[in-house]
């Protein structure tokens, strides 16, 4: 990361402060961007009165200010004014405010903003301003790209010239880009650097909504795909404080940089293996030149735990995560360093969270992607690092046996012929992976955890797909023909290390009889005398039962 400027040129320029209107401005300093944006907040309120009632004036009067701005110094009009103007973008508290904030979006804001961020002087300027007209393009972006809000408000249909200037726009902060991540600049302006990225993500979660029918939207989205993914890996204090900006964080990760490098078309419209094999090249590619070639591998792996680990990625977050930032962990390069950083443990994780905290209805989705990834890695990695792994930390025999007890009863719009593949797919993979293994040495861990893993899992899956195979179906889950194909595959995965089902029937009811009778258990109690304070020189005889 190349160094940062010694001292920002504002914060040589406090003299050019008078007392009067800024008085407690002046006393404050510019030191703090928080208590600054308070100060600012105060005196904007009758800005946004002044922009309500003179709308055209209000526009030129902050293109002027600009022009005539004391570079790198202390503007305060200039900053009241774009804090008025920008205060129109949120969302209008009157219909007369919606109105004006319509006229600046078809009057040239967004222009006159990308203007500013690409002009040469810009980052040097002091962040409440950065934040202010950062803020202001995002607000113009979100209303401009969103197509209900076009439909609303009347907006002028200019996305293509809008995603033109925006491409400029992303190149400009592109070569600013560290700025965002310049700590040494909250010696000068605390909080500053977190604020100026709350910014770039509103710009960027705007990019994300362009309509994908645009024929301009994959030449920004190229531009704007590592700006993005930069955002999102130099959050993770963001995503740990459980912020509100936490989860506009990880959105940059899964509908930002991979979202159109890992789905298919979301329009219904068929996908050819040509348009699939180019989408996955483009994948690979944005892994090896902008993810490993820039962050690291294990720098990544380790960042990607992170978001993974956060509460709140359940349900459509976490079937999200893993159609989008999960295929990327399949990636030759990738897939070595997951067992080092103990990324299997931390999905395994992810996923009880959601078979305890999440929707019912969801639970497949995700365990079928799950699968997929892990399906790939052990059809291309080498033992060592796939199936190895997968078996040990990854516990992928246990996943196995979850997915098919799941798959036996949902209610999906999804079943048919690719959840068969799915499933058999991945089983047959394992049957072998099985076989060989059980010749290892009865030392091998692998082969250990494999076998306990089987032996858990094996009987009671296998019995309650046979149970379920035997009753009527209903509409929508898996069919009995289905169920019969899967008995037969899970049948055969256990025999792999010579599971026999009789003995295996046996050895589960003496198991679970163990544990009844352990629950039966009666613990012997025995009454014990104990002094209790019941306030100041008083005290009481309590019982309390003692197992023994």
């Amino acid at each position: 990361m190349p160094e940062s400027k010694a001292r920002p040129p504002w914060t040589t320029k406090r003299e050019s402060l008078r007392l009067g209107l800024f008085a407690d401005i002046a006393e404050l300093g510019l030191s703090d961007i928080d208590a600054l944006d308070m100060q600012l907040a105060k005196l904007g309120v009758k800005m946004r009165e002044g922009v309500c009632h003179n709308v055209l004036a209000a526009r030129d009067r902050l293109k002027t200010l600009w022009e005539s701005r004391q570079r790198g110094g202390v503007n305060i009009n200039l900053w009241i004014v774009a804090r008025g103007v920008a205060s129109m973008g949120r969302e209008g508290e009157s219909e007369k405010e919606s109105l004006v904030w319509l006229w600046l979006c078809n009057h040239g804001i967004g222009d006159l903003c990308a203007d500013m961020i690409t002009d040469e002087g810009f980052f040097d300027e002091h962040p409440i301003y950065l934040v202010e007209i950062l803020n202001l393009y995002a607000y113009y972006l979100g209303g401009i790209l969103d197509e209900d809000r076009q439909d609303d408000w009347g907006l002028d249909p200019t996305v293509p010239e809008t995603l033109a200037i925006a491409r400029r726009v992303c190149d400009c902060l592109w070569v600013h880009r560290y700025i965002f991540v310049d700590k040494d600049l909250d010696q000068y302006c605390s909080g500053a650097v977190v604020r100026l990225r709350q910014s770039l993500r509103k710009i960027l979660c705007a990019l994300i909504q362009a309509p994908e029918d645009e024929p301009e939207v994959k030449l920004t989205e190229t531009l704007a795909r590592p700006l993005a993914f930069f955002c999102w890996y130099h959050s993770a204090e963001v995503e740990k404080s459980g912020s509100i900006g936490a989860q506009s964080a990880t959105t940059l990760l899964m509908e930002g940089p991979l979202q159109l490098l890992t789905l298919a078309p979301g329009d219904g419209s068929a996908e050819t293996e040509e348009e699939a094999a180019r989408r996955f090249a483009d994948l690979d590619a944005f892994v090896d030149h902008d993810i490993i070639a820039v962050y690291g591998t294990e720098n990544y792996v380790r960042r990607l735990k992170i978001t993974l680990q956060q509460p709140w990625v359940i349900d459509t977050e976490l079937a999200l995560f893993f159609l989008t930032a999960g295929k990327t962990l399949g990636h030759p390069n990738i897939v070595p360093q997951l067992a080092s950083v103990d990324m299997y443990t931390t999905i395994k994780e992810a996923l009880d969270r959601q078979l305890l905290h999440g929707a019912d209805e969801g639970q497949w989705t995700i365990l079928r992607q799950v699968l997929r990834i892990y399906r790939g890695m052990t059809n291309h990695a080498a033992y060592s690092e796939g199936p190895g792994p997968l078996i040990r930390q990854g516990r992928v025999i246990e996943l196995i046996g979850r997915t098919c007890r799941i798959y036996s009863q949902v209610a999906s719009a999804s079943a048919g012929q690719d959840r068969d593949d799915v499933l058999l797919g991945i089983m047959s993979s394992y049957t072998e992976i099985s076989r060989a293994v059980n010749r290892m040495s009865a030392k091998n861990p692998v082969r250990k955890v494999l076998r306990s893993s089987l032996r858990d899992e094996w009987y009671p899956t296998l019995a309650m797909l046979q149970v379920e195979s035997s009753r009527p179906r209903v509409r929508k889950a898996a069919s009995k023909e289905q169920l019969v194909a899967l008995i037969a595959g899970w049948r055969t995965l256990g025999e792999a290390i010579d599971l026999e089902e009789t003995q295996e029937k046996a050895e589960h009811e003496r198991r679970i009889k163990r544990q009844s009778q352990h629950a039966r258990v009666v613990m012997k109690r025995d009454t014990v005398r104990v002094l209790a304070s019941e306030g100041i020189g008083k005290t009481v005889v309590i019982n309390c039962a003692v197992g023994v």
